[in-house]
């Protein structure tokens, strides 16, 4: 049975990944944000006077948006994971008896 201080040393395991992910996601999503500028997406066409949308910007916008999400989705699904198995794996370790030698 897994200890209650070997389970408070996974939580903060996890949570410490959860933040390194949540940073290394949220800059590329920043990143995405920023490149639309204060003004927006739309801009004056300088023939026709009217309000034009910077499809080029708003996609990869969108795009870096999408990747940052799933950078922070995955690398905590796979930390949540790896932390499990680790735990699962000391677990078994303990219970099963060393082979006999031979």
């Amino acid at each position: 049975m897994v200890s209650w201080g070997r389970s408070f040393k996974a939580s903060l395991l996890l949570l410490a990944f959860t933040i390194l992910w949540a940073i290394v996601g949220g800059v590329i999503m920043i990143a995405g944000m920023s490149l639309i500028p204060p003004t927006g997406v739309f801009y004056t066409d300088p023939w026709t006077g009217l309000p034009v949308i910077n499809w080029g910007m708003m996609i990869g916008a969108i795009i870096l948006w999408i990747i940052g999400y799933l950078i922070i989705l995955l690398g905590v699904s796979a930390s949540f994971f790896k932390v499990n198995t680790e735990i699962i794996v000391e677990e078994l370790r303990k219970q099963t008896p060393p082979p006999p030698p031979t």
